[in-house]
């Protein structure tokens, strides 16, 4: 009987390493998944001679009244994709308020259009997650 119950212990241990384990690879593909989002909406594009960057989120929203909803929808799959980072609800209610900021604004033609590019609201809700899981579990820098 003894050797059973090792046995179904070494099993469940297995079982939770291997858990833990996935769900860190896991976490590892949301978050390379979310960057790279983050970088083609907003910074995957360079004006040549200078430093100034912009991404598709620009450009996109450039096409009247649909624009500006197809780069919402991808901004807030990145918003959902935070609580499952383990994301507080404080964060994502300022995720949100980002969104809306960058929404609102970039929805009035040309001003907005520029506003868009320069605010980059996705780059900011990843650095403010990224702040957040380095405060709560250590996770490394860039």
């Amino acid at each position: 009987m003894p050797d059973r119950n090792r046995a179904d212990l070494h099993a469940s241990t297995s079982s939770s390493s291997s858990q833990r384990t996935s769900s860190s690879f896991e976490s590892h593909s949301r978050w390379q998944r979310i960057e790279k989002l983050a970088h083609w909406l907003d910074h995957s594009i360079a004006v040549p001679g200078t430093n100034l960057k912009f991404g598709w989120d620009s450009i996109i929203g450039l096409v009247p009244g649909i624009g500006d909803v197809v780069t919402s929808a991808l901004s807030l799959w990145i918003l959902a994709e935070a609580p499952r980072l383990g994301a507080s609800r404080w964060l994502i209610l300022r995720m949100l308020f980002n969104i809306a900021v960058d929404s609102l604004t970039g929805s009035i033609p040309i001003a907005g259009d520029l506003f868009d590019a320069a605010f980059k609201s996705n780059r900011r809700n990843l650095e403010l997650l990224r702040r957040h899981l380095q405060k709560r579990d250590g996770m490394p820098s860039k």
